[in-house]
C-alpha cells in the first residue's frame, strides 16, 4: 500500500482543527462538557501534541488532539516519529538500509525501476525488523506515544465532516491504557502488511486481546526522496518513522466513554 507524501492528509488535518475549534466556540453542550471553554487557540506544529488549547473554568489550560476520519483517511495516527525509530534497536537495519542508498539516485529524473528495486528491498528489510521487535520494545514505543497525552490529559476530537459529528473521549480512557498499567505483554501479528503489524496483548491469565493499534515501519516522504530529493521528489529528503495508528477508529467507540456532538 502506498502512502500520501504530497501533504494532503496534513491539509485535512487542518481543515478539521478549523472545524472543531469553530464547534468548541459555537456549541454550549460542547462548551459544558469541557468545563467552560474560553481563551481557544490553535497549536500544532511539532512541539506540542494538543492541536487546540483552551482555558477551562477552573483557569487551568487544557488541550485537544483532532482527529480526521471520512472517506479519504479511513485511520488516524496517535504518533509519527523519526526519534523513536532511533531509539528502538529492532529498527537499527531499516535505518541503516536507508543511511547506505541516500542521495544514491542518479539524474535529474526519477528512475521508476530503480525507486521500485530500493522500495521492495526496504519493505524486506522492515518486515524484519517487526519480526524481531520484542514485547519490551512495544512496550517502549506505546509508553512514549500515550505519555505525552497523559501529561497533559489530553482529549481527542474526531472529526466526522461527511456524518456532520464530532466524538470526544479523554486519551486517559483509551483501552491500551490500562493494559500498560496491568503488565499485559504486547506483541505483534503480521498480516498482508509488510510494513506493520497489529499490536496485540497478552494479558496474566493468557487471553490475547487485540489493541485495534498497528505499528508501522515507515519512510516518511517515500523512496524517491531518499534517493534523488528535490530531482526526484517533492521532498528533499525522507527518514525512518515509527507510526502507531488506530486501526478501526469506530471500534473505539463501543469500547470508550465519549459524547458525540453535531457540526
Amino acid at each position: 500500500m502506498g502512502y500520501n507524501t504530497t501533504g494532503k492528509s496534513h491539509e485535512l488535518g487542518l481543515k478539521a482543527e478549523t472545524i472543531i475549534q469553530e464547534q468548541m466556540k459555537n456549541t454550549p453542550q460542547l462548551k459544558k462538557y469541557l468545563g467552560g471553554a474560553r481563551n481557544i487557540e490553535r497549536r500544532g506544529g511539532t512541539k506540542h501534541k494538543e492541536d487546540i488549547a483552551f482555558i477551562d473554568s477552573k483557569g487551568e489550560e487544557r488541550g485537544v488532539s483532532v482527529k480526521n476520519r471520512d472517506h479519504v483517511a479511513g485511520t488516524f495516527d496517535l504518533i509519527n516519529t523519526s526519534k523513536m525509530a532511533k531509539n528502538i534497536s529492532a529498527a537499527a537495519p531499516a535505518a541503516e538500509y536507508m543511511k547506505e542508498v541516500k542521495g544514491s539516485g542518479i539524474g535529474p529524473k526519477r528512475d521508476t525501476l530503480v525507486v521500485k528495486k530500493v522500495r521492495d528491498k526496504f519493505k524486506e528489510v522492515a518486515k524484519s525488523c517487526l519480526d524481531q521487535m520484542s514485547g519490551k520494545d512495544l512496550l517502549q514505543i506505546l509508553s512514549a506515544t500515550f505519555e505525552p497525552y497523559l501529561k497533559k490529559d489530553l482529549l481527542i476530537a474526531v472529526c466526522y465532516r461527511e456524518e456532520g459529528v464530532s466524538r470526544w473521549m479523554h486519551i486517559a480512557d483509551h483501552p491500551v491504557i490500562s493494559m500498560i498499567e496491568c503488565n499485559n505483554t504486547f506483541f505483534l501479528k503480521s498480516g498482508r502488511g509488510v510494513t506493520s503489524a497489529q499490536i496485540w496483548a497478552r494479558d496474566s491469565s493468557g487471553q490475547e486481546i487485540n489493541t485495534n493499534l498497528r505499528l508501522r515501519l515507515e519512510t516518511n516522504n517515500g523512496i524517491g526522496a531518499l534517493l534523488g530529493g528535490k530531482r526526484w521528489s517533492s521532498n528533499p529528503t525522507s527518514s525512518l518513522v515509527i507510526k502507531i495508528q488506530q486501526d478501526n477508529p469506530d471500534s473505539l467507540w463501543d469500547v470508550v466513554k465519549h459524547e458525540t456532538f453535531s457540526l
